[in-house]
């Protein structure tokens, strides 16, 4: 009889510590529009050593906004730049005034947590951002 109960609470463990397994799942990482909390866009102003353009075209807009969403927050790699890399400052600011900057080294997006993205897919939409923002208009 006691095997029988003994038997019963570890299958009823089992179960209930799979049922803590299945509850978690690692939850999907905010993108970089979610960690801006910045709502809308409503000018891009794009910063290199030839200058600073100010871009309000609302189609660029939007595509812009799809790309940050499609972007995680967090890097995966540490990567050193050395001093003469290229670099492309972008700030975004929505329509209340508020404003985050995005800094490219070569055509290369470092994340807010200073780190650069590694990941294939990452690495498309920043290369895809990078285009976005650095077309002559």
């Amino acid at each position: 009889m006691q095997r029988r109960q003994l038997l019963y609470a570890f299958l009823g463990m089992a179960s209930f510590g799979s049922h803590l397994l299945a509850q978690a799942e690692p939850k999907a990482k905010p993108s970089l529009w979610e960690h801006f909390k910045l709502k809308d866009l409503s000018e891009i102003t794009v910063e290199t050593a030839a200058g600073k353009t100010v871009n309000k075209d609302k189609e660029l807009l939007e595509k812009v906004t799809a790309a940050l969403k499609a972007l995680p927050a967090e890097g995966e790699i540490f990567v050193k730049i050395s001093g003469d890399a290229p670099q492309t400052k972008v700030t975004l600011t929505n329509a209340a005034g508020d404003s985050h900057t995005l800094l490219f080294y070569d055509n290369s997006l470092q994340a807010p947590d200073t780190k650069f993205y590694a990941a294939a897919q990452d690495k498309v939409h920043a290369l895809r951002l990078f285009d976005l923002v650095s077309r002559k208009r």
